[in-house]
């Protein structure tokens, strides 16, 4: 049979094999996918400016009396309004000042007790980009030492005592780090009698010194804790000493394995004239094998000890001090301290299981 094409028909069949095309390549008929709409392209949004006027500064404050930040300089380029959100991430232990109107671009509080203080600020302009800084405020006490072990060498500005004991101190790769790889008939141990090596600094009362990432660690890494296998007495820590280093009175403050019992635990002692009580926080209360440490030396001579888990972003991220043993007291009398004593790192064993270890520390901060 013969058929024979006319125009129209033609063009029919073009129009009809165009429409079926167009329908394929959009997804068309069953089984196609939805066809997707073109989206438009993001604008960058500019960075929010540096919130701060007085970011970097450390301002003076006087307990009691009003301080009053100012993150009034920062703007947006694109002209967005902005939010404020203040928070104290660093505070004095025991501390319990906050911020009034948190929220405003220049807020106000009152310090409660002597001490550092950080307070940061995040300004954001609701369009996801946002600024943060931090300012750091003295209430009433001095920043009188702080280390922070850069580089590598001696510990610089300490007074030692018993060196002999612990000969191996030093700064390593910007930390502290106390090699302890012999501990023959007990050379190292602080307790009852016995007095290992003490790197301090001498300082009045009241005071307040901070240890943060301080603890024990192995030969090979000091920031991973060396095992709790056999019940080893391992521990580093910070310790309060009258200002007579001879004198069998002190307190102090570890962190380490306390025998099959208490590993990875804090240790805390109260030793007066040669005779040490001691207990712990519990077992397994830092898995890390390191702490942050606080002592607060108070104006009546008395002490009180906080700890926490380490803090991985200090001033940034807010601490979260915890009283040792829910009152912060040590175990048994605390000596009778004079005006002045030493604070300072110790590291030690009881006998020679776990040994050798390294004691470590991040930084040492001590303000009077």
């Amino acid at each position: 049979m013969k058929y024979n094409f006319s125009t129209t028909a033609f063009l029919r069949l073009t129009c009809v094999l165009l429409l079926s095309t167009l329908l394929c390549a959009c997804g068309g008929g069953s089984g196609g996918s939805s066809p997707v709409a073109p989206v438009d392209p993001v604008e960058p949004v500019d960075p929010v400016s540096p919130p701060l006027a007085n970011a970097g500064e450390n301002l003076a404050a006087t307990v009691g009396e009003a301080v009053f930040l100012d993150g009034s300089d920062s703007s947006d380029p694109d002209f967005q309004s902005l939010t404020y959100s203040w928070v104290l991430t660093t505070v004095p232990a025991s501390s319990a000042s906050r911020l009034v109107n948190a929220t405003s671009s220049s807020p106000s509080f009152i310090p409660d007790i002597e001490g550092i203080y950080i307070a940061r600020l995040v300004v954001n302009n609701g369009q996801l980009d946002s600024a943060a800084d931090t300012v750091r405020i003295t209430a009433g006490a001095v920043t009188s030492f702080i280390d922070d072990f850069d580089g590598n060498g001696s510990l610089v500005g300490y007074v030692t005592n018993n060196p002999s004991s612990l000969p191996s101190v030093g700064r390593v790769n910007n930390r502290y780090r106390a090699n302890l790889v012999d501990n023959s008939g007990n050379i190292t141990l602080h307790f009852n009698n016995s007095q290992g090596r003490l790197d301090a600094q001498l300082v009045s009362f009241p005071f307040v010194a901070t240890a943060p990432h301080l603890g024990i660690g192995t030969q090979a890494n000091s920031q991973q804790a060396p095992s709790s296998a056999g019940g080893p007495y391992i521990f580093a820590g910070l310790q309060v000493h009258v200002e007579s280093l001879d004198s069998r009175n002190s307190s102090h403050v570890v962190v380490g394995h306390r025998g099959g019992g208490a590993p990875f635990t804090i240790e805390g002692k109260n030793t007066v004239n040669g005779n040490s009580s001691v207990n712990d926080a519990g077992a397994n209360i830092v898995p890390a094998g390191r702490a942050d440490i606080r002592i607060v030396g108070n104006s009546d001579r008395s002490l009180k000890v906080y700890w926490q888990v380490p803090n991985p972003n200090p001033g940034v991220n807010p601490d979260n001090w915890t009283p040792y043993r829910g009152s912060g007291s040590l175990p048994g009398a605390t000596p009778a301290y004079a005006a002045q004593v030493y604070v300072g790192l110790i590291t030690y064993a009881s006998g020679n299981t776990g040994v050798p270890f390294v004691g470590t520390c991040d930084s040492f901060e001590i303000t009077f």
